[in-house]
């Protein structure tokens, strides 16, 4: 799922979109926030609540890569042809039902990968 990048976002709402657990997605947080990454806030009406934003200088970078690969991209689509296009659609979508047969949605990873000391 898209989403603006100044869009807030819980803990928990990117852990079912990236198919994460709760846990391992607290350490991928507290990661991005220790290399500056994100922000995480609690709302002012339900202090319970966490909401992580992107830190202006993640919205920066991220800016800068979508303007870069964009002009790429826009260039490859435009000297492809229709037929090939098509291939490629059909391929990727068989390769993502692939995907989801093998880890629904609805089956979270259960660990995030760990570096090793």
């Amino acid at each position: 799922m898209w989403r603006p990048l100044d869009a807030p976002l819980s803990p928990a709402q990117l852990s079912r979109q990236i198919g994460m657990t709760t846990g391992a997605t607290t350490i991928l947080l507290n990661r991005l926030e220790a290399a500056g990454h994100i922000t995480r806030s609690r709302e002012s009406a339900d202090r319970r609540r966490v909401t992580l934003r992107p830190t202006p200088a993640a919205r920066d970078r991220a800016q800068e890569f979508i303007g870069r690969a964009g002009a790429e991209i826009a260039e490859v689509l435009r000297t492809t042809s229709p037929e090939d296009l098509e291939v490629v659609a059909t391929f990727l979508q068989r390769m993502n039902n692939a995907a989801d047969e093998t880890n629904p949605a609805s089956e979270p990873l259960e660990t995030w990968p760990r570096e090793q000391p």
